[in-house]
C-alpha cells in the first residue's frame, strides 16, 4: 500500500488566509475531500504557502511520487494559476505543479508529480515540505485549497503479515 504524508505543521503562511480550522496546515489536512468547510485561501499579494508534512519512510521504489490538492478559483473570469514545490527542509527537490490552472466552482482534484531524477535527491522523508504560491490571480480573485496529500510507494521494509509455507 502506497505511503501518504498530509501537512502537519505550517511552517509560513505567506500571508494566506486560513478558513474554518485554526491552523494552515490543519485546514488541509483533511483526508475526507468532500469536507470543503476548512481551507486557505491565496489573493494578489500574497506569497508561498509553505507545510510540512508528516513523515514518510524510505520507500522501495524512487519513481511514483505525487502531490495531490483538492482546489478551486474564486471570482470571475477565466480560472487562477498554482505553482506547487516539494522541499525537503530548504532544499528545492521539485516543482510539480507549474502554472496549474485551477478552474471555477466546485471543487477539484489536481495532481502533479515528482520525476525520477528529483525523487534522487531526497534523502530524509521525514523532513519533506509542500509549498503553494499563485503564479497568475487577478485583483478580487482568490485560490483555495481544502486538502493536499503526497504519496510515494510502499517502504523500503515490509512491516505487514508474513506467511510461512510448511
Amino acid at each position: 500500500m502506497a505511503q501518504i504524508a498530509r501537512p502537519n505543521s505550517t511552517i509560513d503562511n505567506g500571508g494566506w488566509t486560513v478558513i474554518g480550522a485554526p491552523t494552515h496546515h490543519e485546514a488541509v489536512d483533511d483526508e475526507i475531500k468532500d469536507d470543503d468547510a476548512s481551507y486557505v485561501k491565496c489573493v494578489e499579494g500574497n506569497t508561498m504557502l509553505k507545510l510540512a508534512l508528516s513523515a514518510l519512510e524510505e520507500p522501495r521504489e524512487r519513481i511514483g511520487h505525487h502531490a495531490r490538492i483538492w482546489a478551486m478559483a474564486f471570482g470571475s473570469g477565466k480560472g487562477e494559476s498554482v505553482d506547487g514545490y516539494l522541499y525537503q527542509g530548504t532544499t528545492l527537490i521539485g516543482q510539480m505543479f507549474s502554472n496549474r490552472t485551477i478552474f471555477r466552482v466546485p471543487y477539484e482534484l489536481y495532481s502533479g508529480s515528482v520525476l525520477e531524477s528529483e525523487v534522487l535527491l531526497i534523502t530524509d522523508y521525514s523532513d519533506l515540505q509542500l509549498h503553494f504560491e499563485y503564479s497568475s490571480i487577478g485583483a478580487g480573485e482568490q485560490i483555495r485549497i481544502t486538502m493536499a496529500e503526497f504519496e510515494v510507494p510502499n517502504p523500503l521494509t515490509y512491516k505487514g503479515p508474513v506467511m510461512m509455507i510448511i
